[in-house]
């Protein structure tokens, strides 16, 4: 039962944050080819704005696994014991 619960978080927390190197990504190649044409306030700008998103993407999530944590395992997990 602790490996399933183990494996069900990890599952989660991977999918999670699937969206957040996705978001990261992209800022990279965005603040790169700013800092490249000499826009440095542009890239400045763009990497605390993807912050923000990241750290709004994973509070959210993280908040919503914390709050509806029994529904969920419960999905996987039908075990009365």
């Amino acid at each position: 039962m602790a490996f399933a619960t183990y494996s069900i978080t990890n599952r989660l927390t991977n999918f999670m944050f699937a969206f957040s190197d996705g978001i990261s990504m992209a800022m990279g190649t965005m603040v790169g080819q700013s800092i490249g044409a000499g826009l440095y306030d542009r890239a400045k700008k763009i990497a605390e704005k993807t912050m923000l998103i990241n750290f709004t993407i994973l509070s959210v999530g993280t908040t919503l696994f914390a709050v509806f944590r029994v529904p969920i395992f419960r999905f996987f997990i039908n075990d009365p014991a």
